[in-house]
Formats: structure tokens, C-alpha cells, sequence
């Protein structure tokens, strides 16, 4: 868009240059000729972008549409919600973890990382703490069984 502007303003402006610089008549001529030759090139600029899109509707005036190939069926919106639902539910989840370690052990969320896998149907799978900086000196087994009786899937503390 922003080039067939600056085609419109490039012919505009060469248009009146050139109209300044031909000498004499009025009415007539080289200066009307000139004038009719502009106004359908500005014309042309102008509508090029409504050309460029019925060129790209093919198919759009012959009175069949067809909507099986670009068809969205409701198994992609339901796949689509249950990972969205999944993603967020994971990202809870962790936000959940690092307030828990924070609170029982002391841990910032800087010293640790969370990972919080989902399975395919949203379930908990894995749960893995990684302890970093100051948190090294907490006790990982006694983070890990305290995770391991809050929840029932596998859980990793290094």
C-alpha cells in the first residue's frame, strides 16, 4: 500500500512539473493531452488495489462457493480449548509451586526452577524443581516427599 502511495504522489508531482514547463496554450495541445494522460494514470494508481482484489476472488462471481477445504470442524475448537486450558492450567500450577516452596521452605522464585508437565488429556504427569543459588542448601529429598504426598504423579528435586 504505502508504494502505490508514493507512485500516486510521484506521478502527481511529475504531472505538475511538466505542466509548468510547457510553454503556452492554455486550452489545447500538449497541455491538455498531458492533463487527460495524468488523470487516467491517477485513475489507474487509485484503483489498482480494488484490481489486485478481484484478481485474488477467483471463483467469488461465478455463484458457487465452496467451504469444504478451508472448514473448521469442532474436534480443531475442542483441541484447540483443552490446550489452552491445559496451558494455563500448567502455568497455575507452577505459579502455585513457587509460592508453596516460598512459603514452607523459603524459597525464591530466583533459586528455583519449576517444570510442570501435562499429558495429552491435561492430566499431571510431572512435576521437576530445579534448585538453584541459595536454594541449594535446602534438602531435596524432604522437598520431593512433601511434593510427592500433595500430589500423585513423579516429581524430580535436584
Amino acid at each position: 500500500m504505502g508504494a502505490s502511495i508514493l507512485a500516486l504522489f510521484g506521478v502527481v508531482f511529475a504531472a505538475a512539473i511538466a505542466d509548468l514547463l510547457i510553454p503556452g496554450e492554455e486550452k489545447g495541445g500538449t497541455r491538455q493531452f498531458l492533463h487527460i494522460l495524468c488523470a487516467l494514470t491517477v485513475l489507474l494508481l487509485l484503483l489498482s488495489p480494488f484490481l489486485s482484489l478481484l484478481h485474488r476472488a477467483d471463483g467469488f462471481l461465478e455463484g458457487e462457493v465452496e467451504w469444504e477445504e478451508g472448514e473448521v470442524k469442532k474436534s480443531d475448537f475442542e483441541k484447540q480449548f483443552s490446550e489452552a486450558v491445559a496451558n494455563r492450567s500448567a502455568a497455575q500450577l507452577r505459579q502455585g509451586l513457587y509460592a508453596l516452596l516460598e512459603q514452607q521452605y523459603g524459597i525464591d522464585a530466583a533459586d528455583c526452577e519449576i517444570t510442570v508437565t501435562l499429558d495429552g488429556e491435561g492430566e499431571l504427569r510431572r512435576i521437576a524443581v530445579f534448585l538453584k543459588g541459595a536454594a541449594l542448601l535446602q534438602d531435596p529429598e524432604e522437598i520431593k516427599q512433601d511434593l510427592l504426598k500433595r500430589f500423585s504423579c513423579d516429581v524430580e528435586v535436584r
